[in-house]
């Protein structure tokens, strides 16, 4: 499955954020990643992480302010072959 430009710019900066602590197995608070992290207008990142939902890489987890981020197979095999992420950095 393709993924576009900015569905592999957010990928990549889950990876830069400070909760990418566990390398592929990592949990990504999802407002802290949108307000500090995530060079993308916070609007436009929702749509793309939603898209990245639909598309099986990500899977969102909690509610509200107690939200978070999960790779699933998919999006952990997407970073391990075409970003070469195992563990944190």
């Amino acid at each position: 499955m393709c993924l576009t430009k900015m569905e592999q710019q957010i990928i990549e900066e889950v990876t830069k954020d400070d909760f990418f602590e566990q390398g592929v197995d990592s949990c990504v608070w999802t407002d802290v990643f949108l307000d500090d992290t995530c060079t993308i207008p916070a609007k436009q990142a929702r749509g793309v992480l939603s898209s990245l939902v639909k598309k099986e890489y990500i899977c969102p987890m909690g509610k509200g302010r107690d939200s978070y981020i999960e790779f699933t197979d998919r999006g952990k095999t997407y970073l391990k072959e075409i970003l070469h992420v195992e563990h944190a950095n």
